[in-house]
């Protein structure tokens, strides 16, 4: 790995790290710290994602904050977190590099949210902020995957631009790879990329 990565990776990518119960889901045997540790000492970018809060909708924020403290400035950190949720600046505070704001809280009562979207575009750093857009058959699904909503994948990307007047990352995430073990739709995502390219 280390001669494969320059010192200083080029572009906005990451590795996620996703946490179900305090495991690595794709490698339960690999001890969280370790793979973490291991992936930034060879300079990977890395998301650390708390999937218990993402599919439990568990309250609990000491994974984060504690990973957050135990790498600063290194690491961003998502899992079921809101545009309005205070636990984005405390978050920031306590040493992410930055925050994944989940499709949920974008949504409420199956539509897009006007106040989520108002909350999003007063975050102070929005350069610190992104918001991960789940995807399954051209609109977004909610949940962790389960729920799909009418809301459709290119509408929601235009509100999320246009109220942050393009400064937040937004993150496509086909989410037929992962229930369908089908292939990425790149055709449609370099669409919508080209669509939002100013």
């Amino acid at each position: 790995m280390t001669q494969l990565l320059p010192d200083e990776p080029a572009g906005a990518w990451r590795v996620h790290v996703d946490l179900r119960h305090h495991q690595v889901t794709a490698r339960p045997d690999t001890p969280p710290g370790t793979l973490i540790s291991h992936l930034l000492n060879h300079h990977v970018p890395v998301a650390v994602l708390d999937l218990d809060r993402s599919i439990d909708q568990s309250p609990g924020t000491a994974l984060l904050e504690q990973t957050a403290r135990r790498h600063p400035g290194r690491l961003w950190l998502g899992g079921r977190m809101a545009p309005a949720d205070p636990l984005v600046p405390h978050l920031l505070d306590a040493g992410a590099a930055g925050v994944i704001l989940g499709t949920n809280g974008l949504i409420s009562d199956g539509r897009i949210d006007d106040a989520a979207l108002h909350a999003l575009a007063a975050i102070r750093t929005a350069d610190k902020a992104l918001v991960s857009l789940d995807v399954l058959d051209d609109h977004l699904v909610t949940d962790g995957f389960t729920t799909p909503t009418s809301v459709p994948a290119r509408a929601a990307l235009d509100a999320v631009l246009q109220a942050t007047e393009g400064r937040c990352q937004v993150m496509y995430v086909d989410a037929g790879v992962s229930l369908r073990r089908t292939r990425p739709d790149w055709s449609r995502i370099e669409e919508l990329a080209e669509a939002c390219t100013p």
